[in-house]
């Protein structure tokens, strides 16, 4: 080892060794992940199928609006409720498209709306919020969970917004 070391500038490192964390679990992420794949199917041969991904893509697209996010985990509380009515309409859509895309980007977005939801109750918990309100999207959020689980993904989305609404509520 000591014919590989020499204490001289050819032995210094030309990059700056800094330490990066990606959080790639984030709702944002998911929905972004979701429309890459979504894009990369395009076109798929039929007209009909390529016209409900289209339809699914500009709504989901639409949620990613920055002004309807504070952040990668949460949405603003006055504007938020518009991702969960555009991903409700993007899910409607690829629920007619027959390809495993198309169930993945399903899955992703209730997936994100679920973490959306969530990081919303967990803040109104440790604000101390209203506790009926606290209450009220810990149900919603069950029941979106039931929805989810028994294969009714936009039933799912609706109600992870009702939760988060009740979250949003629980701080005022």
């Amino acid at each position: 080892q000591d014919a590989i070391y020499a204490p001289d500038p050819y032995r210094s490192s030309d990059h700056d060794p800094v330490v990066i964390g990606l959080q790639l679990d984030t709702p944002r992420y998911l929905k972004e992940s979701a429309r890459t794949a979504l894009m990369s199917t395009l076109p798929t041969g039929d007209r009909k199928t390529d016209r409900f991904i289209e339809r699914a893509l500009e709504r989901i697209t639409e949620s990613l609006d920055p002004a309807w996010w504070l952040d990668d985990m949460t949405l603003d509380p006055k504007k938020g409720s518009r991702v969960f009515d555009r991903e409700h309409q993007a899910v409607i859509a690829l629920s007619r498209v027959d390809l495993p895309v198309a169930v993945d980007a399903i899955d992703d977005l209730v997936e994100a709306d679920r973490r959306l939801a969530s990081v919303q109750l967990e803040l109104a918990i440790e604000a101390g919020g209203d506790s009926r309100d606290v209450r009220s999207a810990q149900r919603s959020l069950a029941k979106a969970g039931t929805y989810a689980a028994t294969g009714r993904p936009a039933k799912a989305v609706m109600e992870y917004k009702q939760a988060w609404k009740h979250a949003v509520k629980a701080l005022r």
